[in-house]
């Protein structure tokens, strides 16, 4: 969105628009295709014209009471269960 705000990257884009939407015979296009048209003219445009950012990948959320001895005490439960998993014994379980 930085990149939209300059006057130049505005202009770009404006332009871009209008020229995709020239071409467009509009007369027997329906409410939902026009908008679709529109909306892709104006995406491809913006596109072009300032670029793609990658946004980062799946933020994972935090938690305020999370800290180490709560990691490692999940971290030793995880251990005992993979260990009573493999033997099914009843001591494993109450450990």
């Amino acid at each position: 969105m930085k990149k939209l705000q300059s006057d130049e990257a505005q202009t770009k884009t404006n332009s871009l628009v209008n020229e995709k939407l020239k071409s467009v015979d509009t007369k027997d296009m329906k409410v939902n295709d026009l908008w679709n048209t529109f909306k892709s003219a104006v995406r491809d445009s913006m596109k072009e014209a300032c670029g793609t950012k990658k946004q980062g990948g799946p933020t994972r959320k935090l938690t305020a009471w999370w800290n180490e001895e709560i990691k490692e005490v999940i971290q030793t439960k995880k251990q005992l269960f993979k260990k009573w998993v493999k033997s099914k014994s009843e001591e494993d379980y109450i450990q």
